[in-house]
């Protein structure tokens, strides 16, 4: 997929195995994050994702074109079949931060999931304190739902996530 200064391409399962094997450094610039605890953690993520939960994720690396550099990724997280749903999620290197960046990949993405997966809802969670990607999904028409306490565990700390919201039909009335 693509925009105007964008290229998302499509993490495999062997894009994992790849990465293990890579220095840390040149891992680091492959998943566009910033530090050796963030590529472990990324590695664990899809070796979890594309082993444990099979289907049930679709991730893409975010290249920024001017550069030819992946500056982050995003994708759903959970992709619910049955229920014709999926979790959006994303994360940009620091250095793409503040640039439209999330924003420009996730309306590929939130296309992507009504167009070519036919979803008919997409969720999000987002920290209490990430105001920036509450922007974000406010921008792309989600709503806020509510908070879940406790939700995600960071370290040993449980943290609040705030529920935001897209059905298809307010998708492609915010589309229009």
């Amino acid at each position: 997929m693509e925009s105007e200064r964008l290229i998302l391409e499509e993490f495999t399962r062997g894009d994992f195995k790849k990465a293990e094997s890579m220095p840390v450094n040149e891992a680091m610039l492959y998943f566009g994050v910033n530090t050796a605890e963030e590529v472990a953690m990324t590695i664990k993520k899809m070796h979890y994702r594309f082993v444990e939960c099979s289907d049930g994720f679709i991730s893409w690396r975010i290249i920024e074109k001017k550069s030819n550099l992946t500056i982050g990724y995003a994708g759903f997280h959970a992709w619910v079949k049955l229920h014709d749903r999926a979790e959006l999620g994303y994360a940009l290197n620091s250095a793409a931060h503040g640039k439209g960046y999330a924003t420009e990949a996730s309306v590929l993405v939130v296309e992507y999931g009504f167009d070519q997966l036919n979803l008919h809802r997409i969720e999000a969670y987002v920290g209490t304190a990430n105001l920036a990607s509450q922007r974000i999904l406010k921008k792309l028409g989600f709503s806020h739902e509510g908070m879940k306490k406790q939700h995600y565990k960071i370290g040993v700390e449980y943290s609040d996530s705030e529920v935001y919201g897209l059905v298809r039909p307010d998708y492609l009335k915010h589309k229009a």
